[in-house]
């Protein structure tokens, strides 16, 4: 996380004073009272001031900068990033020219705010950078996006380029030999387990859709631009500022290559996105999480859009974001909250008009409800599902839900164990080797439960995969109810046998019958040898074996 103290530059172009919709006066006083940073840098053409910027960059000692421009020349912006020594992911864009331009002098008032709004939210948003340190530049292959920057790079360098590949975060992954949604989901099968039990990316390959991100139950795959904790700055920052002013407001989020695909064609045709809807960029809509879809909603946007512009590209991820929106939307239902506040938006590239039309159609049919409760202020900083259990929390605000068991369809990451009696021996090898600790074991002087926390549960199947009495069945659904009660249900209650010298309770009936059984197949069924069965390791070892080790001495 970055200090506040001016480590973000932030730079302004009028555009030649072609915005004509934006007080650049207003915005700069609204900038500096709502983040109490100190200087705002305003230009009148900054893409033909690249040595400027370069100067000022390099003598702010800033590590990140967030720039109000023009999309067009983004490419050269991050080329002005680079060479004043930052990494150029820490360059943030908004599109203010294509955003702003087409739209009169009469709404000066909203559009200043709402430009305001987007520079405050990004700020806030690149106070949490920490993973943009770890992406190092890598040589571009032929099958990599190639781009104009990095072409002119490769005359005078090797070819190479910063990209947000995902970043692993070891301390919350439970490891590949527990949870291997994120190598089963990935499209291009480039997640490996590595020999020590975690995960291995191979970036060469990687398209960045996003699906590892979005599948991974614990938030251990993040993508450095848009993690979670990102995302949520970005969102809360948006909605719960100037609501008087701004009543309704809707987030967008949209792939970074369609964004700036629509804001041309808007440009072109003089068209604008309504002033009520913040869009948010994402480097691919493949990330989006259960979480993500739910941030907005909880800080009362009137609704979530998600556009889709049809192509191949997409294929890799199309499912899992269309299985998470309607998991989602479900849950909302649930919790007596309109499941139309959250929308795709499917559009082919002579479809604008058609996109619009849904755009403003969803606009006028929901409205914005402050329903924001006391979310964590570690959001992003721990477990993902602790996460998702604060914000259904919150949705629900003590209500009974009206809907309690949900589909979640595959890769699922909700499970409810049930064990087979019969087989069960309470081996205690499930609750030792759950990731989650979702099960729990209670000792009493004569009895011993195995009990399930159902809030806990990943719907990782290790449990059922290493039982050694095939004794276990995972049931993958989402249970409102129980995902919100962190009681432990016991699954089996097994009477413990005593000790025949000592009378300790150490073993369960169960195991003990079925080593007897053993003993039985094996022909070693005599009295004695059974009889033994039901003396505790300590008695064994300073009774039995003396006693047995004398007889042979004698026999001898």
């Amino acid at each position: 996380m970055m200090h506040r103290d001016a480590e973000i530059a932030i730079l302004i172009c009028r555009c030649m004073r072609n915005i004509k919709s934006v007080n650049f006066e207003k915005l700069e006083d609204y900038i500096k009272d709502s983040i109490s940073i100190p200087t705002v840098y305003f230009f009148n053409e900054l893409c033909r001031e690249p040595a400027t910027i370069r100067e000022k960059l390099k003598k702010g000692n800033f590590k990140g900068v967030l720039l109000a421009g023009c999309s067009l020349y983004k490419e050269t912006f991050a080329d002005i990033v680079e060479s004043a020594g930052l990494n150029p992911l820490s360059l943030e864009l908004i599109p203010s020219r294509e955003l702003f331009k087409n739209l009169p002098r009469e709404y000066s008032s909203h559009t200043t705010l709402k430009l305001g709004l987007m520079i405050c939210s990004i700020f806030e948003k690149m106070m949490h950078m920490r993973l943009i340190e770890e992406v190092k530049p890598r040589r571009i292959k032929a099958q990599s996006k190639i781009t104009r920057r990095s072409l002119l790079k490769a005359l005078p360098q090797i070819l190479t380029v910063y990209q947000p590949t995902p970043v692993i975060l070891r301390e919350k992954c439970v490891g590949t030999s527990a949870c291997s949604f994120c190598i089963d989901s990935c499209p291009r099968r480039i997640l490996k387990s590595a020999e020590d039990g975690g995960l291995n990316l191979d970036y060469d390959y990687c398209s960045i859709c996003g699906v590892c991100v979005a599948v991974c139950p614990t938030g251990a795959i993040q993508i450095p631009k848009s993690t979670d904790k990102q995302l949520e700055a970005q969102i809360r920052t948006i909605l719960t500022n100037h609501r008087e002013e701004m009543r309704s407001k809707a987030i967008m989020y949209v792939d970074s290559n369609d964004y700036h695909y629509l804001l041309s064609r808007f440009v072109e045709e003089g068209l604008s996105l309504p002033l009520e809807v913040f869009p948010i960029e994402l480097p691919t809509l493949g990330l989006i999480s259960e979480n993500i879809l739910l941030v907005p909603i909880l800080y009362g946007a009137a609704g979530t859009i998600i556009p889709v512009l049809r192509n191949e590209n997409k294929l890799e991820y199309l499912h899992i974001l269309y299985q998470k929106t309607n998991m989602v939307r479900n849950i909302l239902k649930s919790a007596g909250i309109n499941q139309e506040k959250i929308i795709l938006i499917e559009f082919g590239e002579n479809d604008l008009g058609f996109f619009l039309e849904k755009l403003y159609e969803f606009k006028s049919s929901v409205k914005s409800e402050q329903l924001e409760k006391s979310i964590d202020k570690h959001f992003g900083a721990y477990n993902r599902r602790a996460e998702f259990i604060d914000i259904v929390k919150s949705l629900l605000d003590d209500r009974r839900p009206l809907v309690e068991f949900i589909e979640c369809g595959e890769p699922c990451p909700f499970g409810e164990v049930m064990i087979d009696q019969e087989k069960c021996v309470i081996c205690e090898l499930c609750y030792n080797k759950c990731p989650m600790k979702a099960f729990t074991i209670t000792r009493e002087p004569d009895t011993i439960r195995l009990g399930f926390v159902y809030q806990r549960c990943i719907g990782c199947n290790l449990c059922r995969q290493i039982c050694t009495e095939n004794a276990i069945m995972v049931k993958k659904y989402i249970s409102i109810p129980r995902l919100l009660d962190d009681s432990s249900k016991t699954l089996i209650t097994e009477e413990l046998i005593k000790c025949l010298r000592c009378g300790k309770p150490f073993i369960t009936k169960g195991k003990l019958r079925k080593i007897e059984k053993l003993y039985e197949s094996v022909g070693a069924s005599n009295v004695d040898r059974l009889e033994s069965l039901k003396l505790c390791p300590d008695c064994k070892r300073t009774k039995l074996i003396p006693a047995e080790y004398d007889k042979w001495f004698i026999y001898r």
